[in-house]
């Protein structure tokens, strides 16, 4: 994958997950306030992993020494940044606020079940280890 398509695949999964993590800070206000924090700083490790990501790919850009296999490994077909993609996908369309969101007093109902939570918690946890690696390979 050429370094404008790993930038551009960056991008998307930078934007999903601010658009996961405003979601959240909406369930806040509610019953869910734990639960949206828990979210809340995965989504935000994310960020800081995937901005990592995103400086090293440009910097080796224009550097004009695009060598960056482990991030190149992340972006293939069914590589780690598409099931990340889809993972933050999943959890955009769960957070919506539409007009299945119930309101409790003046925030909103956490839609996501303890196991559900748990299982998005545990994948977003091995998706940054899994792009901590890279960037840490490629950095070396």
């Amino acid at each position: 994958m050429d370094p404008t398509s790993i930038t551009g695949t960056l991008i998307d999964v930078l934007k999903l997950t601010s658009s996961v993590t405003s979601k959240c800070y909406d369930y806040r206000q509610g019953s869910a306030s734990s639960s949206a924090s828990k979210l809340i700083d995965s989504l935000n490790s994310l960020k800081a992993v995937g901005e990592s990501l995103l400086r090293l790919v440009e910097t080796s850009c224009s550097d004009g020494a695009s060598q960056f296999p482990a991030v190149k490994l992340l972006a293939k077909d069914n590589g780690t940044l598409v099931h990340c993609e889809a993972a933050l996908k999943k959890l955009d369309v769960a957070l919506e606020l539409g007009d299945g969101g119930k309101r409790i007093g003046k925030g909103l109902e956490w839609p996501l079940s303890g196991d559900e939570m748990n299982k998005n918690l545990e994948e977003l946890a091995g998706i940054i280890g899994t792009m901590k690696l890279a960037l840490t390979a490629d950095q070396a």
